[in-house]
């Protein structure tokens, strides 16, 4: 008699765990797809910001390499390849050439000019 319900209770089991089996995949599956979309995110992150640290050291060493213009006074945010420029500069010629520069950079998709121009007299340049 005992034989006889085996097989009955064996269905009964493989009918409650099956589902519950099933389920835990769908949420497994689920945590993984969710743990990989935080992944790519991370990583796109990543690249955003070695690519904007890339663009900001190519636009530094532009202006460094460029007899005309000085960087002293002059600071760069690079925010996905916008960059901002700030500071002061002694002339409208020389915030012109600064921006010509940040413009033709590689990987710089907009610029945002907040330059002054600031004329020192003789005495106060050093």
């Amino acid at each position: 008699m005992l034989h006889r319900f085996t097989p009955f209770a064996v269905a009964i089991v493989m009918a409650i765990a099956l589902p519950a089996h099933a389920q835990a995949e769908k949420e497994e599956k689920g945590t993984m797809e969710r743990f990989g979309a935080a992944v790519d995110e991370k990583y796109e992150k990543t690249k955003e910001f070695f690519s904007d640290t890339a663009i900001n050291a190519r636009i530094k060493r532009r202006l460094l390499e460029d007899d005309q213009v000085s960087v002293k006074n002059i600071s760069l945010t690079v925010d996905q390849g916008a960059v901002t420029v700030e500071g002061d500069a002694p002339s409208e010629e020389m915030a012109q050439r600064t921006l010509e520069i940040v413009r033709a950079t590689e990987g710089v998709t907009g610029v945002t000019n907040k330059l002054q121009i600031i004329v020192r007299e003789p005495s106060q340049a050093k």
